[in-house]
């Protein structure tokens, strides 16, 4: 069943929608033309053509709709020459539809156990459900467990890292804790004194100081360099040999000779050209050996240059870095790096001394003591960061541990709670897989009694009987030279002539009308295919009654009030579970309306059009005038038609008596009668038994010959014989 309809941006509605809500088995929708209603049909019809519009289901089930209104007509009822057939239960399958009968009463009781399960499972609108209660019970524990963390977060807020601002974590996290903490329960102030130390600044790991023993081992090993004690000089069997060695000026003429050789053997010191013999002298005396004894000590020079600036790059990094390290003296450990710099400096200047005077041995000032210090000031420095690294390690154990008791502390304070959480829970999540398991059974038995009902169907179904029906119905109105026959193309109907021939293109425009609602209200029993003759429905009736008669309005109505008939008894013999009418005929609404006074199963709507907005108004109760008032007021009117006051007066009597409590014995009246007011009293009274049995009105009987006067007359009588003419003068205004 239909629970709300939502409707928004399509026709004359707008942006903001209107909802019909509150809806009920059978609901009125009057207003007048163009106000909307058809829209309103269109959406029960098909939703998913309006992007804007929606339809909410009871217990979620959606059901077929069938639709009575122009588009229906369009696609029926005008199509040129025939219409499809309506499968219903032929007359040799009376057994068989009373297997049906049984088969959908028995479903209809599965699905209204299947829908308590639903609801039992999860009613959100109503709030209720064992779905709900479990996200209740989620919400109560959640709540009740916070204060926990408010309380202790102050001396404990490290335990609580990732919790700490989200109530349902923190359950989570407790919750988890329960099932694996094994610590040790410890007292509060004891947990207090622990996190004073390890809940404090959190140290971070620190590296080690990188000790350069490498580059120190070749700053060590150049002051060993032998080329540093030898004495490079020429040969000693050249000619000029004991005069250099005589000087001791070796050194002298070396440096002499890088003048001399580009000078075309002019001497440097004196300008005048030498003899060819003392060139050769020169070159004999600076041989290869000596060359390559010069290029040790310049390369020796490069080597150490080089050395010492690695070392004193890396040594220099350390010093920035202990600014972030407190485990190394940085003014004690600069002192040491300014001195082996000084150092480094007079050895290099030892070096390049040498260079100059290769003759003369020169000795390196030692930096093993120098290196020895800032070793052992970094390998010093290096444990204490172990042992620190060490803490840092042991710290993340025991800070771990002191989390685990703080949690367990708090298991302690809530032991009860948890538990009867737990097993509220255990209960809670049993009930909803026994109700999961339910729904599932109950479903299955609904899909196979689908399965027995198509297959009794299927034994039975014939679209004869609704020809039959039809046809005795426009017997019974008096719509003659037409009537329904089977097509010759099988399982199709075509309106036809005495004669056999098309009569769909000549019908008046009430003849068309009205075996278009029959075609419609035939179709509500049974089905244009043979398979779904039993599912469950919603029927909308859009203005059923254009161009209808006064005669024909009331048998519409009377057929759409015994459908509400089906419709509240629920008894599994009706498909149909719900019913929309909507119309502006004031009549009709009347007529249809009758003694639709249950507020638990009718509803009322007016839909109005303001400022070119269709606008939908709720009412508890019929809106258009209550129906008795109605009934009267057409008894009062001077120029009745004849066949509106007939119903109106019969309507009265019936109400009155069954509604007011008065018992009033009619059939003692037909004695103290004569002629045609007799004929007058038993048409009315035979029109009240009409109503008030299965039969539609094919029992009702006329007063073929009485007057409108006659009508008037018998029924003022009526009132009068039976003791209550101040009633009749009250509602007639005399």
């Amino acid at each position: 069943m239909i629970k709300e309809i939502s409707i928004r941006n399509v026709a004359s509605f707008g942006e903001s929608g209107e909802d019909l809500t509150r809806l009920k088995e059978i609901n009125f929708v009057y207003g007048s033309n163009a106000t909307g209603k058809t829209t309103i049909s269109r959406v029960i019809h098909d939703p998913g053509s309006y992007s804007d519009c929606s339809i909410s289901w009871v217990n979620d089930r959606a059901m077929e709709t069938r639709v009575y209104n122009r588009d229906f007509v369009e696609k029926n009822i005008n199509k040129p020459n025939e219409l499809e057939g309506i499968f219903t239960l032929g007359e040799e399958g009376k057994k068989i539809q009373q297997k049906i009968t049984a088969a959908r009463q028995q479903r209809d009781q599965i699905q209204s156990r299947l829908d308590n399960y639903r609801r039992t499972l999860d009613n959100p609108d109503q709030g209720t459900g064992k779905v709900v209660d479990l996200a209740q019970l989620e919400e109560e524990y959640k709540d009740a467990w916070w204060p926990l963390l408010t309380r202790n977060k102050d001396d404990f807020r490290d335990a609580f890292i990732g919790v700490l601002n989200n109530k349902a974590n923190f359950k989570a996290s407790l919750l988890a804790q329960s099932r694996s903490n094994q610590s040790k329960l410890l007292p509060l102030e004891e947990l207090k004194s622990k996190a004073s130390t390890l809940f404090g600044s959190q140290p971070s790991r620190q590296d080690l100081f990188e000790v350069p023993d490498n580059d120190i081992r070749r700053m060590i090993s150049h002051e060993t360099n032998p080329i540093l004690e030898n004495k490079v000089i020429g040969k000693s069997d050249v000619d000029i040999a004991a005069l250099i060695e005589k000087l001791k000026n070796s050194d002298w003429v070396m440096q002499g000779k890088k003048y001399y050789d580009p000078n075309d053997r002019v001497c440097p010191f004196c300008q005048q050209r030498t003899p060819e013999s003392l060139e050769q002298s020169l070159n004999e005396y600076f041989d290869d050996t000596f060359q390559k004894e010069s290029e040790r000590i310049a390369a020796l020079l490069g080597d150490y240059e080089s050395d010492s600036n690695k070392l004193m790059e890396k040594l220099g990094n350390i010093l920035d870095d202990i600014t972030k390290n407190n485990w190394l003296d940085k003014v004690a450990f600069k002192n040491q790096l300014d001195l082996l710099d000084s150092k480094i400096d007079v050895n290099l200047n030892q070096i390049k001394e040498k260079q100059k005077q290769a003759s003369a041995p020169v000795s390196l000032d030692s930096l093993l003591s120098v290196f020895e210090k800032i070793r052992s000031m970094l390998t010093k420095a290096n444990r204490e960061i172990k042992t620190h690294n060490k803490r840092v390690a042991n710290f993340h154990t025991e800070k771990s541990q002191l989390v685990e008791e703080v949690w367990k502390y708090l298991l302690d304070l809530e032991q009860t709670s948890v538990v009867a959480y737990k097993t509220r829970k255990a209960n809670l999540n049993s009930a909803i897989k026994n109700l999961n398991s339910q729904i599932k059974g109950r479903g299955k038995e609904i899909q196979e009694l689908d399965v027995a009902i198509r297959t009794l169907e299927s034994k039975t179904v014939s679209v004869q009987p609704t020809i039959d029906k039809i046809n005795d119905t426009l017997e019974e109105f008096n719509f003659q030279g037409f009537k329904l026959v089977e097509s010759s193309r099988k399982e199709h109907y075509e309106i036809q002539r005495s004669d056999r021939s098309n009569a769909a293109p000549t019908l008046s425009e009430g003849e068309r009308s009205f075996i278009t609602f029959l075609y419609f209200y035939h179709l509500l029993q049974g089905s244009t295919t043979r398979s779904d003759l039993e599912t469950d429905r919603i029927v909308v009736f859009d203005d059923p009654v254009s161009s209808l008669d006064s005669q024909v309005l009331y048998l519409v109505s009377t057929l759409i009030r015994k459908l509400f008939d089906d419709v509240r008894s629920n008894n599994g013999s009706s498909a149909v579970k719900q019913v929309f009418v909507l119309t502006h005929n004031v009549y009709f609404h009347r007529e249809v309306s009758f003694r639709c006074d249950t507020p638990s199963k009718e509803g009322f709507w007016i839909v109005r059009k303001t400022g070119g907005y269709s606008k939908i108004e709720h009412h508890d109760k019929n809106p258009i005038k209550t129906t008795y008032e109605l009934l009267w007021s057409e008894v009062k009117n001077d120029s009745p038609d004849s066949v509106c006051l007939r119903n109106a007066m019969r309507r009265i009597l019936e109400y009155y008596c069954t509604f007011l409590g008065n018992d009033l014995e009619l059939e003692n009246i037909a004695g103290k009668l004569s002629g045609v007011e007799q004929d007058v009293f038993r048409s009315l009274i035979s029109w009240l038994h009409a109503g008030s049995h299965a039969a539609v009105i094919e029992d009702a009987e006329y007063a073929q010959e009485a007057t409108v006067e006659n009508y008037k007359e018998v029924f003022r009588n009526i009132f009068e014989e039976t003791g209550q003419l101040g009633h009749y003068n009250s509602m007639m205004g005399e």
